[in-house]
């Protein structure tokens, strides 16, 4: 008759394994579907606190930044004075020569230099209004498929091994303590029962 003992924390600990089982197929099915709004609006609210135009902006036009693009300008300027401009217009590059091209392209990078920056301000600021980066993820996150979210939730916690052996360890500690409280209990109530 002992090894019944001996069997509860085995039987508690599969116990706690399927109701671990069963919570998470029940969280996945109908608990996360119901709040899945509630959770695309909060991500979204998040991304939009998170990524700031104004400071996307900010580092766009940063001297940092156009000392980055400049050198890449000045190729497609150089490329447009010599090769583009006496395509379409084969009389002028006819009188273009190299000096007047350098010259050229030394006046176009200062314009450049001067409203690029400007330039990028003001599609970022209309950017901005046009585009609501918060209700963008909260509609990409509603968009995913149900079918889905299951895999997506199971490989953003490394599958589910761990909760299902959390639940088996938690279920197996129960049994040991059940056999625990009722050696406890046994041992105690032997003295009060009469003829034991």
């Amino acid at each position: 008759m002992d090894w019944i003992f001996w069997l509860t924390p085995v039987l508690t600990g599969l116990l706690g394994l399927f109701i671990t089982w069963l919570a998470l197929k029940i969280f996945m099915l109908n608990v996360l579907p119901a709040r899945l709004p509630a959770i695309a609006a909060a991500a979204g609210k998040m991304a939009s606190e998170f990524i700031s135009v104004p400071a996307i902006t900010e580092k766009l036009t940063s001297d940092e930044s156009m000392e980055k693009i400049m050198p890449e300008a000045e190729v497609h300027v150089d490329l447009f004075l010599r090769t583009k401009l006496k395509s379409a217009f084969p009389v002028v590059g006819a009188f273009i020569g190299d000096k007047t091209i350098n010259q050229l392209k030394e006046i176009f990078m200062k314009e450049l230099r001067l409203i690029l920056p400007e330039l990028l301000k003001k599609y970022m600021s209309n950017l901005q209004q046009e585009f609501d980066l918060g209700e963008t993820v909260k509609n990409k996150i509603l968009a995913y498929p149900p079918s889905q979210m299951e895999k997506l939730a199971s490989r953003s916690m490394g599958g589910f091994g761990y909760p299902l052996l959390t639940g088996f360890i938690v279920g197996l500690l129960c049994g040991f303590c059940q056999i625990g409280l009722i050696y406890l209990f046994i041992d105690w109530l032997d003295p009060l029962v009469p003829g034991a």
